[in-house]
């Protein structure tokens, strides 16, 4: 709301349109190009222009507006939030000449794609800048959401001093600590679904809700076609279980990703060098990877009389192990744990590793474009997948278990040597 009483709704590339005093309608056309952007270097890496997410406020006859530019899935400097103020609610609008606000100059930095930043005064008068990045350590982790303090220039511009930056040490907010407010655990004791879950609208109605339980009308053969309850996790590592209790001819059971444990009724996929009757495994665990049951040997199908399981996964950063208990006491540990697989091989795989590889070690899309006979296009648009030159050099290292590299190798040219010997 302008200071005249008067709204305006703002849109990606600097579109403007006015609104009601209601808020729920809009007045007259949409005014076009109102802010084109501020003008970063030519020469960063960016996935696209992508100027997006404008957010205002007002402050001492400012109207000032931060910005996302850059694209949140390219490379990892890509991203960025610039700010400009204006007197008036539609411009036109100055870049700060501290820009960019918040923004990660390499890919060497921990925290990646650093952007879209939301400016808010606390209650004591201190300004704070909520974001998003990546941590490059745990990117399974997706965006994070971040925190960091900023300052106002004389010349009323906000800036975010040098000592601070994503993974730094900041003052602590001032007042009490209330937690997040969004359990990753439910008991169900409500009537709708907690704000922790997703599903589908049109698998909506198999769910009923209430005096902690959860039942769901089964669908499908397989977690791939069947009604699945999803939850986005926090941490790097995790558990989670649950009590199952299944009708006949049902299965259920948890997934961690696409690997996780649970039971059916009878009739287990078993390994083909055991044959089983029926009546042998009146409930059988079932093992899921790759969203699909795998074969069991008859020795882990022992001992489940009942309909009802407690099914658990313990994730300790992305080592994953499976337990059932009849009791949620005692627990049977399948003889499966994994590392959590977090992609799959695509098509061209050594390609991608290959470039990523060569692009994150010696800095140069000309040379990897080169050696692998891509142009540079080609290698921005499909095959780049940028990395930490840490990462990249313990990666050429891999040689077979029988084998040693020098201890001298050094990187020249796009390779890399060994001082006065002839090229490895």
């Amino acid at each position: 709301m302008a200071q005249d009483g008067q709204r305006y709704l703002y849109f990606e590339k600097g579109h403007v349109i006015e609104i009601n005093p209601d808020g729920l309608s809009t007045v007259g056309e949409l005014m076009n190009d109102k802010y084109d952007g501020w003008p970063y270097p030519e020469s960063w890496d960016v996935e696209c222009w992508c100027l997006e997410s404008p957010k205002i406020i007002y402050r001492d006859g400012y109207y000032y507006m931060t910005s996302a530019l850059g694209g949140t899935r390219g490379p990892a400097t890509a991203h960025m939030a610039a700010v400009e103020r204006s007197r008036g609610p539609l411009g036109p609008w100055e870049d700060s000449p501290h820009n960019p606000l918040i923004h990660t100059s390499s890919m060497d930095e921990r925290w990646w794609t650093q952007g879209h930043a939301t400016l808010i005064e606390h209650h004591d008068g201190t300004w704070w800048a909520f974001y998003h990045g990546i941590d490059s350590h745990n990117k399974s982790l997706d965006r994070r959401t971040l925190l960091l303090p900023v300052e106002w220039t004389d010349n009323g511009w906000l800036v975010i001093l040098d000592e601070y930056s994503a993974g730094s040490l900041i003052p602590k907010p001032s007042g009490e600590n209330v937690g997040h407010g969004i359990s990753q655990s439910d008991d169900f004791s409500g009537n709708k679904l907690g704000f922790q879950w997703a599903i589908p609208n049109d698998q909506l109605d198999r769910l009923s809700i209430g005096n902690g339980k959860l039942v769901i009308d089964a669908h499908g053969d397989s977690p791939s076609n069947g009604v699945v309850l999803r939850l986005r996790h926090t941490n790097r590592s995790y558990q989670i279980n649950v009590e199952l209790e299944i009708e006949s001819g049902a299965e259920a059971g948890i997934l961690a990703g696409d690997s996780g444990i649970g039971l059916r009724k009878g009739n287990p996929p078993l390994h083909p060098s055991e044959k089983f009757s029926p009546k042998d495994f009146p409930w059988s665990p079932v093992f899921y990877q790759r969203g699909q049951a795998v074969r069991l040997r008859a020795k882990e199908l022992e001992g489940w009389q009942s309909n009802r399981v407690h099914p658990k996964i313990v994730n300790e950063k992305e080592h994953l192990c499976f337990y059932l208990s009849s009791d949620g006491k005692t627990w049977k540990k399948f003889a499966r744990s994994l590392i959590r697989k977090k992609y799959k091989l695509m098509h061209n795989v050594l390609r991608h590793t290959f470039i990523s590889m060569t692009v994150g070690a010696f800095k140069s899309i000309g040379d990897a474009s080169l050696q692998a006979g891509n142009s540079e296009s080609i290698i921005r648009k499909h095959y780049l997948d940028l990395i930490t030159e840490r990462d990249a050099d313990d990666f050429w290292r891999i040689v077979p278990k029988d084998k040693q590299l020098p201890s001298n190798l050094a990187k020249r040219n796009g390779r890399y040597e060994e001082p006065d010997l002839e090229r490895v």
